[in-house]
């Protein structure tokens, strides 16, 4: 297997901004817990890096940095830069290329206990400090080996090893056995205010709501998430939720729940439906009144709930308008992969705005990319064709582009998988061919690399 050129930015611990403090008593509370298993799960934009990366810092602790895109996926890869970050953590770590790299004679159901088996060994010395293993951005991994793999070194490691992960998503079943510190994204939403020095107004905020991906709404001073009686509930509570405070007439609001086969009974249909999510909120006093009706129209207490829709409007905003210096000062939400919006959700509404959220974050990904290719910042051009991708698998754009970023940056083994990748992609599911200017551009990448 061809080398991959190394990005460095990938395993180095990220400094921590101006505007941000260090959270003394969070941090000594995670300090001073035991266990194989640190999981930091939030929301996008709540500070996970930031406190990720205070508490690599704290005295003790010998930390390992990886921050995780969705090319990690490929287990070599995965392997590649965790052996790198363990390397630069510990400055010597005796695990060579040649034990991951020849398949033959190294099966990957036994990779991750060898790799367990040299971090016991490079930890000898370590007296009264822990290896700290930081994954960042956890939710993009999919692969079931490096899952695996990952469970091994906890399993066959001791307590001077803690793996700690930082993610937005659903982790792996099997890792709950190991867990010292978990919470839902609604106990966490602390964290943006325990985080930042300057919180705007969060302590009134009671509801966090996640549109983009599962539709979540959890309490936040509980944790409880909310259960729908029936899936029209839901919809209904997602409807206020994307009008953002905006009153609605009833007949409106029927007409959107049920704009074919309405039933007979619409009405008190409508009346049941509200009642129950009010007794659902009704567990804090609070949030009685967050459904309102007054002058024959339903509203939301909006200053009430914390949504992670903002500042996806404020990025589709940015691009819709042309603003990519914006978006490259915004770059970590941007490519913090979003999600579909409201996506169990099919009413005609919703498509609608699920569209423009979609188009629009391919926009964004790919101004981003043209402006980082001007720049010579080819990490992050690297990562706006694969978030774009990652949100159109079918675009041929974002695969040319993709394809012209590896080829300046020599990195001909990432372009063969992305053109193999996308050739299969589009022969079997579109059955069309990928176009001459896209077998062009990587054509001219590998003799660029083979001339060099």
């Amino acid at each position: 297997m061809e080398k991959q050129q190394i990005l460095e930015s990938k395993i180095l611990i990220p400094d921590t901004p101006k505007e941000y403090g260090q959270r003394e008593k969070l941090l000594s509370e995670l300090y001073v817990e035991e266990g194989k298993l640190l999981v930091l799960h939030t929301s996008i934009g709540y500070g996970k890096t930031v406190l990720m990366s205070q508490y690599a810092r704290l005295p003790g602790h010998i930390c390992a940095w990886y921050h995780l895109d969705s090319m990690d996926n490929e287990l070599i890869t995965f392997i590649r830069y965790l052996v790198l970050s363990l390397n630069k953590a510990l400055n010597g770590f005796g695990f060579g290329e040649e034990l991951y790299m020849n398949g033959d004679t190294n099966s990957h159901d036994q990779l991750g206990r060898s790799l367990a088996k040299e971090l016991e060994n490079s930890m000898e010395g370590m007296d009264g400090q822990r290896l700290v293993l930081v994954l960042d951005d956890f939710q993009v991994l999919q692969n079931p080996e490096i899952f695996k793999l990952l469970e091994d070194l906890l399993d066959y490691t001791d307590h001077r090893f803690l793996l700690a992960i930082g993610t937005n998503g659903v982790l792996p079943d099997s890792f709950a056995k190991y867990f010292i510190r978990h919470q839902d994204s609604g106990n966490v939403d602390g964290y943006a205010d325990m985080v930042k020095t300057t919180p705007k107004d969060d302590n009134q905020k009671l509801l966090e709501v996640s549109c983009f991906g599962k539709f979540r709404v959890v309490i936040i001073e509980t944790g409880k998430e909310i259960s729908w009686r029936t899936r029209k509930a839901m919809e209904l509570f997602a409807y206020l939720v994307d009008l953002e405070g905006r009153p609605v007439e009833r007949q409106v609001l029927l007409e959107q729940l049920w704009s074919d086969n309405a039933p007979n009974n619409e009405v008190a249909m409508l009346h049941n439906m509200i009642y129950s999510i009010r007794k659902e909120l009704s567990s804090q006093a609070e949030l009685k009144n967050l459904i309102q009706y007054k002058r024959h129209q339903y509203y939301l207490d909006y200053s009430r709930i914390k949504v992670d829709l903002e500042s996806k409007k404020q990025i589709c905003k940015w691009a819709e308008t042309g603003k990519v210096l914006e978006l490259y000062d915004h770059r970590e939400k941007l490519l913090d992969q979003w999600g579909v919006y409201l996506k169990e959700v099919d009413s005609t509404w919703c498509i609608a705005r699920r569209t423009y959220f979609e188009r629009t974050y391919e926009k964004a990904c790919g101004l981003l990319a043209d402006y980082c290719r001007k720049k010579g910042d080819y990490e992050t051009e690297a990562s706006c064709w694969n978030a774009y991708m990652a949100a159109d698998r079918y675009s041929e754009e974002a695969v040319a582009g993709l394809l012209r970023c590896y080829a300046d940056m020599g990195e001909r083994s990432q372009m063969r998988r992305v053109f193999e990748s996308a050739s299969k992609i589009f022969r079997e599911e579109m059955g069309i061919e990928l176009g001459p200017e896209t077998v062009r551009i990587y054509e001219q990448g590998l003799k660029r690399r083979n001339n060099n």
